[in-house]
């Protein structure tokens, strides 16, 4: 007999393979199979547990919790209220990075577009940093899922968020931009390129651009938001 559960709190395939192993060892004869994407966790066995005696074993894997399964078939405009809902997040600190970096722009006296896109970065890479920093340990984990340099070398997901956060103190104040915007841009390429390769090869793992506080899918909007960065950052150089 199969049923399926939701369940909340995983932010990369590490998490699948930690729950997985876990729900196995308690269920031994049951087939474990879990969708990251779609939060969703399906077991087949022969006495259907609760949810409360699956809670029992992921409560001591991490901050995970499963419930209820909630029917995944949706209108088109069911669908378009889920997408907003799972980006809401994003796009309301986007949002406030854009006014933000509008105000700066006026306040500075520099009305052009150069100096807007000089503060949106500056804006964005220190906002962005701090989210990550909260949980740094689970952010470089979720980013060595998928990019080039954390996947060989681990430790590169703890060095990041500090990198993007002298990026953005660096842009903020104007210091040394001659060699800081070539190594955003050289950065955000290459962060752009794991982007898109795990996005192309269709990988359900979750996007790590917040750190772990949001669970956001991967998907097209995080190719934009890295390409945006490096267009800026290359008309920047250009523009010097």
């Amino acid at each position: 007999m199969g049923k399926t559960y939701n369940i909340t709190g995983m932010t990369c395939q590490g998490c699948v393979k930690r729950i997985t192993e876990g729900l196995q060892s308690a269920l031994p004869n049951a087939t474990i199979a879990i969708n990251l994407n779609r939060g969703e966790l399906q077991i087949d066995s022969k006495e259907v547990p609760s949810v409360e005696a699956l809670n029992q074993v992921v409560d001591a894997l991490g901050p995970y919790r499963v419930v209820q399964h909630v029917d995944q078939s949706q209108s088109i405009q069911e669908v378009s209220n889920s997408w907003f809902l799972t980006y809401k997040p994003l796009l309301i600190i986007v949002g406030f990075i854009l006014l933000l970096s509008i105000g700066m722009t006026f306040n500075s006296g520099r009305h052009t577009l150069m100096a807007f896109m000089q503060y949106f970065m500056a804006a964005f890479f220190i906002i962005f940093s701090l989210f990550k920093l909260l949980d740094l340990r689970g952010f470089a984990q979720s980013y060595s899922s998928y990019d080039l340099i954390a996947k060989r070398w681990f430790d590169y997901g703890f060095i990041y968020p500090f990198l993007e956060l002298t990026f953005g103190i660096c842009l903020l104040f104007g210091f040394y931009l001659w060699i800081i915007i070539p190594g955003m841009i050289l950065v955000m390429t290459i962060s752009a390129i794991g982007v898109i390769r795990a996005v192309l090869d269709k990988q359900e793992i979750k996007c790590a651009c917040l750190g772990t506080t949001f669970n956001l899918p991967m998907s097209t909007v995080t190719i934009i938001e890295d390409v945006t960065m490096v267009a800026m950052g290359i008309f920047m150089w250009l523009g010097s």
